[in-house]
């Protein structure tokens, strides 16, 4: 949403239309309904205390870390974008291509900060979620083909993504994951709750 809405606030160009969000929905759905069901339970879940059947559906603490989240996304997404400005030197497309090439890699960092609460494991599970596996690799698959096929990227106003924009997207996702894992250390025994 916020990537949505920063061309209105700050007088950018059109980043996302109806077809980029369409085409971002058809990674975020199949994630959400197919590889979260199948993620297996955390090897600890046993040893939990149980959950308090008076407790909040959605305690505090798990919208705080939603929200924390979401702020520190869009805030590395808008670092892009700004630099994709520059970058791009007046190409739209160009622009428009780096920042969503971080939106889809964005995605996929969320996804895997989220499969469990505790740190250690999260990544490495990936073997045990088939539909997770699927899902990612038709999702880099798609961005081969956006980015990479000029008929293709042509439908979409992407323009082929250079190796300076896939370096800025790669910066991204290392410095997403390190920071949210950052934030996710202190935090797991709470979450986990």
């Amino acid at each position: 949403g916020g990537l949505a809405l920063a061309p209105l606030l700050f007088g950018w160009p059109i980043i996302l239309g109806p077809m980029h969000i369409a085409l971002l929905e058809m990674t975020i759905d199949p994630v959400c309904s197919l590889a979260f069901e199948a993620e297996p339970e955390e090897g600890d879940i046993m040893r939990r205390p149980p959950r308090d059947p008076d407790a909040a559906l959605f305690p505090r603490r798990l919208l705080a870390w939603a929200v924390l989240q979401g702020c520190v996304a869009l805030a590395m997404l808008l670092a892009l974008t700004v630099w994709a400005l520059g970058h791009a030197a007046g190409s739209v497309d160009e622009m428009r291509t780096i920042a969503f090439a971080g939106l889809m890699a964005s995605v996929l960092v969320l996804v895997a900060t989220n499969r469990a609460f505790r740190v250690a494991g999260s990544l490495g599970r990936a073997r045990r979620n088939l539909p997770l596996l699927t899902i990612t690799a038709l999702a880099v698959l798609a961005a081969l083909l956006l980015f990479e096929v000029p008929a293709i990227a042509g439908i979409f106003r992407f323009a082929m993504l250079d190796r300076a924009g896939l370096g800025a997207v790669a910066i991204l996702v290392l410095g997403l994951l390190a920071i949210l894992g950052l934030f996710k250390r202190p935090l797991r025994d709470m979450l986990a709750r």
